[in-house]
Order: C-alpha cells, then structure tokens, then sequence
C-alpha cells in the first residue's frame, strides 16, 4: 500500500496522495482501515484520492478526507499539489488539468515546476448553497463572550465564514469558532476564516477548518476571504493572502465569476 502514498505539502497544509489509477485499490476501505496509523505515521490535513475520472472530459475524480475521517467537497492548496503530482508522475497531458470533484469541476494549471494555480468558476453566496441557516444577507451574526461576532458567508465548493478583525495573532480562534458551532446556522459544518487587512490588496488570514481544526494554511479560505473582501470591503481585485509559512496570489475576477490562485508545492518524502 505504502506505494500508493505520497506526502506532500503546500504552504504548511500537509497532505496524503493516494493514486488509485497507477495502482488501483479500495480507497474507502484504505482509509477505513488505516486512518490512525496515517495520522501517526504521516500526519495530514486531508487524504487526497486520485480516482479515473468519472466525465469523459476530465482528468481524474478526486475525493478528499478530512482528518477525523469525514469527506470535504474541495481543497484548493490540496488541488494544486494534486496537478504538480499528475505532472511529475505523467498523468497528466497538458499545462491544464480538469479535476472533477463531488460538486464542480476545477482547473489546475501548472505554471512551473513548483507553482500551480487553480481556477474556480462556482461560487455562491446564497445561504441555500452555503448550507446556512438563515435568511439572505450580507453579513450575519452570532454571540461569543456575550460579544454580537459579524461575519460573511460565501461558499467556494464548500461553506466558509469569514470574520475580518485587528491583532488576529490574539485571538483564541478554536473558542471562537466553537461558539459559532453552537449556534448551529451551518447544515454541513463551515471553515472559518479570521482576517486582518494589512492593506488595500493585503490579508492576514488564519483558518479553522472543518473536520480538523486550526491548519498552517487553506487554499479555500483564501479564495473565500479574498471574495468577501473584494465585495463587502471594497479591497482590489488583486490579493496576496499570507499565512504564517507563505503567502498565497489571488485574482478575484467577477466578470467572468472566477477565482484564480496561485501559490507553490512540495513534496515530504
């Protein structure tokens, strides 16, 4: 099995690549199984499945697990480490790729041997979509330290709040993001995004995410804060996201409604 297995990385966010089309296995079963000795031996973010492509137009169907084992409808740092190892390990035919997730279909392409960009072409922010529990606004709310949090709500392929505040390094974000769990407005969960504008095409950002917890970076979140900065915070269209290992380039391009993303990968072993 341990043929199968790549580790790989992008800006901190760890990942486990399982090629089920080089070497065909039951990806559920390998999962089920063996979950706790990956999470000791290799510990991940998310387990990235490379499955054949279920439409004839694309290039591979990719499932992703979270690290308590539960599936996410996208990974966008995981997709550009998915587009360098299609590349490298020839299974991939042209600088494009199309990788068909559980809801939409994403390009990657590869812009040298490190560098990888994603374009999302969905994204919504009706809460019918986002999987959010209440009526449709610009920003919603909840209580946390008997404090009224704003936040907005977008969805990438998968849900997001975002909170843009000052001193973000302070802030207890596991607390904050339990206290908007139990309000209970998200069907499926969410990723929240805890951002501080730096300037006017700068964004500090940290991330909880669903199913694992605060990680060292997320492609998604990036998409999903520079989205809800370029709209409600009248930011350019034109943004870096910076974690705590790197900093991430994003185009937010509403006339066409893409997203485009760009950053490095890299390999662990």
């Amino acid at each position: 099995m341990s043929k199968n297995l790549t580790y790989m990385s992008a800006l901190g966010n760890d990942f486990i690549v399982i090629d089920a089309i080089s070497d065909q296995c039951d990806v559920s079963k390998t999962i089920k199984d063996k979950l706790e000795t990956l999470k000791k031996d290799m510990p991940f973010d998310q387990i990235l499945c490379l499955l054949p492509p279920r439409d004839i137009n694309c290039d591979v169907y990719l499932e992703i697990y979270n690290e308590d084992g539960s599936q996410s409808e996208n990974c966008v740092n995981g997709l550009r480490c998915i587009g360098r190892y299609m590349h490298d390990h020839n299974l991939a035919f042209n600088e494009e790729i199309s990788v068909q997730l559980v809801n939409q279909i994403t390009k990657v392409k590869k812009i040298d041997e490190e560098n990888y960009e994603v374009i999302l072409e969905q994204f919504s922010l009706d809460p019918e979509d986002i999987g959010l529990k209440k009526i449709k606004s610009d920003s919603y709310s909840f209580m946390h330290d008997q404090e009224q949090i704003n936040f907005y709500s977008v969805s990438v392929g998968n849900p997001h709040a975002i909170i843009f505040a000052q001193e973000i390094s302070t802030i207890k974000l596991d607390a904050l993001a339990q206290s908007l769990i139990e309000e209970n407005c998200f069907k499926n969960g969410f990723n929240l995004n805890l951002a501080e504008i730096s300037s006017n095409n700068s964004i500090k950002l940290r991330v909880h995410e669903r199913g694992v917890g605060e990680t060292e970076a997320c492609g998604s979140g990036a998409c999903a804060t520079a989205l809800a900065a370029t709209l409600f915070k009248e930011m350019q269209h034109d943004i870096e996201i910076i974690f705590e290992k790197g900093t991430l380039n994003l185009k937010i391009d509403l006339d066409s409604n893409k997203i485009h993303l760009r950053g490095t990968t890299s390999y662990l072993n």
